[in-house]
């Protein structure tokens, strides 16, 4: 039965027919509209507003007849089917209908016929427009597809299960500069870089046997005999009766040109980080050097360095002072100038000359890089960068790095590399100024020893008495100092300032100091005055330590009872302390004038007992510890008192 409401329009003139044909179909249809019309005007009308699904037209009618009725349909509604239902008709004329498009036939009295002849057209007609729709719809998609196979920027491709091309679109051509009728039915092998052939194949094995996808990176060849990276995505599909294997390339090489770049500026990042760090802890200048070039090669990932010094002979030669990545000997085969010649027209003569890096993006083919061509052969690699070394103005030498990639020196790294070596140039230039300053420093600094080895003498020859006072009174500070700790430069100017705590002495009297016995009330003043005279002496040189101000209060305590200002503890600087504590051990322990010497024993006996009172407690221990515990004994009976020439902190 007919799912859902039919609609019929009937043209007849015969009224009588039409209940007829309409009592055929109410037998057989559930749901059946009926529309009849019986002149031209009324069929057209009716074709627009009824909308029919089938027609059924008697042959012949006083105003109108079935063929031109035929026509009419087949001109504007060619999806309708018509059946001709007349009284009675010839063959030819049934023939003739049949050819004007009419599906059926059926006489007026053989009605029966008419409703399985309607339910046939219907059904071949709904046959007709599945096909049509399914035809459509297929063209639609051939017609989409197409396009995207034509029009997409990236490169589609179909290979057999021999890995042979079927077909390509026409992107290819743009990408490769091969057209792609080139490559039908050629393996896509003869496409692939040689060094990634064997991934290439065993990807295209496994997604053709196993009926999978794969995702993968490969160089492919270019018309012009380079390669370009590509991404290649591929699916095993059935086309027909066999497996195929449709891919989808895509060129990736500004990304990886990118990459590369990106990774270039990395390393100079790295390399100028790493290189600053040397040049912060340089204190030597061929340590430095060196130390430069490990990084530029092992931590910055360049393949060969060096770093050579300009000469101003005749021959205007590069001497290599520091490398990196070569063996030893190797860059003496160089043969490297500044001079205008042909061995001083290659990067680093012309980076000295111009003040300018000077690039060379592929040493194989660039005509300036022919002398060393065959050492960029052989040690593997293929371009190089010099910078100029440039310090207040003055060239001092290059700095040479090699990459083993043709054009391996981006834009951005070039900019980085040329701070470095602004950087190195300044870093040579600080450590040479340091040195001489150091050098400086060690000849002032022996220069002002050797003037307190003077005056120390001056003192010891006029009371040989107490001939080495001074110098066994300085050694003794100087270990003292050591035990407690104190630093070297500290130290050493305790030590300077014990060897000459006696200066002012120079101002009494030599009957005086000389005197075997007691000293009166004025004597004493006299002799207590050296302390201030020393002073008046030192105040005015400009030391590094405060030489004047130790020598002052080395006769003062901790409970103000010294002299000359009575000063307490934390008015009295350590350094005086100190002398304070050594020089009472060896006066005590010492023979003198106007009486025979104690010995140590009782020496260190009085300033133990005067600990915390006269004396500060941490110099008094550190200086029973020295005699008791680490064997410490004084210096013999004077000689010329040695001063002791420390070199300068560096």
């Amino acid at each position: 039965m007919q799912k859902g409401k039919l609609r019929v329009l009937n043209l007849e003139d015969s009224p009588n027919d039409s209940e007829l044909i309409e009592a055929e179909f109410a037998a057989a249809f559930e749901d059946v509209e009926f529309f009849r019309v019986q002149t031209r005007a009324a069929f057209t009308e009716a074709l627009e507003v009824f909308k029919p699904d089938v027609i059924l037209c008697d042959y012949k009618l006083p105003d109108f007849d079935g063929l031109t009725a035929l026509k009419i349909v087949r001109q504007t509604h060619p999806e309708l089917p018509v059946i001709m239902v007349t009284g009675a008709m010839s063959d030819i004329h049934a023939v003739e209908l049949i050819d004007a498009g009419a599906k059926d036939y059926v006489l007026k009295d053989r009605l029966a016929r008419l409703v399985p002849s309607v339910l046939r057209v219907l059904s071949e007609e709904e046959g007709i427009r599945a096909r049509k729709a399914s035809q459509k719809a297929l063209q639609e998609s051939e017609t989409k597809y197409r396009a995207i196979f034509e029009s997409v920027r990236d490169i589609i491709y179909v290979l057999d299960q021999e890995g042979r091309f079927v077909s390509i679109n026409p992107v290819f051509q743009t990408v490769t500069g091969f057209a792609p009728d080139e490559w039908i039915g050629r393996s896509f092998h003869h496409l692939i870089h040689p060094d990634d052939l064997s991934r290439a194949m065993e990807s295209f094995r496994n997604t053709i046997a196993k009926e999978g996808s794969d995702f993968s990176e490969l160089r492919i060849l270019q018309k012009s005999g380079n390669y370009l990276d590509a991404e290649l995505s591929s699916v095993s599909t059935k086309l027909g009766d066999s497996l195929h294997l449709l891919g989808v390339a895509r060129d990736i090489s500004e990304r990886k040109n990118a990459e590369k770049e990106l990774h270039r500026f990395n390393r100079a990042l790295r390399t100028i980080s790493s290189c600053n760090e040397v040049l912060i802890h340089a204190n030597d200048e061929h340590q430095l050097l060196n130390d430069m070039c490990q990084v530029v090669v092992k931590q910055a990932g360049y393949v060969h360095t060096w770093v050579g010094f300009v000469e101003h002979n005749e021959q205007k030669t590069v001497r290599h002072i520091a490398h990196a990545g070569f063996e030893d000997g190797e860059l003496e085969q160089f043969m490297l100038t500044w001079a205008e010649t042909a061995n001083g027209f290659g990067p680093a003569g012309t980076a000295i000359r111009t003040q300018k890096p000077a690039l060379v993006k592929d040493t194989l083919n660039d005509p300036t890089y022919l002398p060393w061509r065959q050492h960029g052969i052989r040690l593997g690699y293929l371009s190089v960068i010099a910078l100029p070394l440039v310090a207040s103005g003055n060239v001092l030498g290059v700095l040479a790095i090699y990459s083993p990639d043709i054009d391996g020196f981006s834009a951005e790294e070039i900019k980085l590399l040329d701070e470095l070596s602004d950087d190195l140039a300044f870093g040579i230039e600080s450590v040479r100024i340091r040195h001489l300053q150091v050098l400086t420093a060690q000849r002032l600094m022996r220069s002002m020893e050797g003037s307190i080895a003077a005056m120390a003498t001056t003192v010891e020859m006029r009371d040989p008495y107490t001939a080495g006072h001074q110098h066994r009174v300085a050694e003794l500070s100087k270990a003292i100092a050591h035990e407690l700790g104190l630093p070297e430069e500290e130290a050493h100017g305790i030590y300077l300032a014990a060897e000459i705590h006696d200066l002012g002495k120079v101002q009494v009297p030599a009957e005086i100091l000389s005197n075997p016995g007691k000293l009166g009330p004025i004597q004493r003043q006299m002799v207590q005055a050296h302390a201030q005279a020393g002073f008046d002496i030192l105040k005015d040189i400009d030391f590094p330590w405060p030489i004047a101000q130790m020598v002052y209060q080395h006769h003062e305590c901790l409970d103000g009872s010294g002299y000359p200002n009575g000063l307490k503890d934390g008015e009295i600087l350590f350094g005086a302390k100190i002398i304070a504590v050594a020089d009472v051990v060896e006066a005590m322990s010492s023979h003198r004038p106007y009486r025979p010497g104690l010995g140590i024993e009782a020496a260190l006996e009085e300033v133990s007992r005067m600990r915390g009172v006269r004396y500060d407690a941490t110099v008094v221990d550190a200086c029973i510890t020295l005699f008791r515990e680490r064997g410490y004994s004084l210096p013999a009976a004077w000689a010329a008192p040695p001063i002791a020439m420390r070199s300068v902190a560096t």
